[in-house]
C-alpha cells in the first residue's frame, strides 16, 4: 500500500483533507473509523482533517458517530476578525506565506473586503486567491484593477 510505503520508506505522515465535510454522507462518517482501523491497523500513517460548518461538530456530537469522535484530536473553530488591524494582518500574513511580498490590496481595498467578508475568513479566500494569481492592486474607486489580460471578475 502507498500509505504503508510512505510512512516506512520515505518517513512521511500524508495529510488528508476533506473540505466541507459536513456534507459527507452520514455512513461516511459512521464507517469510516471502521476503515482506518482495517486499512491501518493500530499505526498512526496518516493524518485525516475533517474541516467543515459548525453542523459537521453538531453531527460528530450525536451517538451514532462516536467513534469518529473520539478519534479527534484536535477541534479547531476559526471566528470572525472583525477588528481592522487584526484583519489587516491577517491577510498580509496569508500573501506573505504564500511567497508575495509587494502590496496586493490597498488600505481601502482591504475595508471593502472587511466589510463584506464580514470578517469571515472563507469568503476572504476566493477574493485573495484571485489577487494573488494576478498580482495586481485592488484600488479604492473600483476595488478591482483589472489589467487588459484579467478576466472582468474574480471567481464566485
Amino acid at each position: 500500500m502507498y500509505i504503508h510505503h510512505l510512512a516506512d520508506g520515505k518517513q512521511l505522515l500524508p495529510v488528508w483533507i476533506l473540505d466541507e465535510a459536513q456534507n459527507l454522507p452520514p455512513d461516511f462518517c459512521r464507517d469510516f473509523p471502521a476503515f482506518l482501523n482495517v486499512a491501518f491497523d493500530s499505526r498512526d500513517l496518516m493524518a485525516v482533517w475533517l474541516v467543515g460548518h459548525r453542523v459537521l461538530a453538531q453531527t460528530l456530537e450525536r451517538a451514532p458517530y462516536a467513534a469518529l469522535a473520539g478519534r479527534i484530536q484536535v477541534h479547531a473553530h476559526l471566528t470572525p476578525v472583525f477588528e481592522r488591524e487584526r484583519f489587516a494582518r491577517l491577510i498580509e500574513h496569508g500573501f506573505e506565506r504564500a511567497g508575495r511580498t509587494q502590496t496586493l490590496l490597498t488600505d481601502s481595498g482591504l475595508e471593502i473586503l472587511r466589510q463584506a467578508s464580514k470578517g469571515q475568513h472563507a469568503f476572504c479566500v476566493p477574493v485573495c486567491v484571485w489577487r494573488y494569481r494576478m498580482g495586481a492592486v485592488i484600488w479604492p474607486t473600483t476595488c478591482c484593477h483589472r489589467p487588459s489580460s484579467s478576466p472582468d471578475r474574480p471567481p464566485p
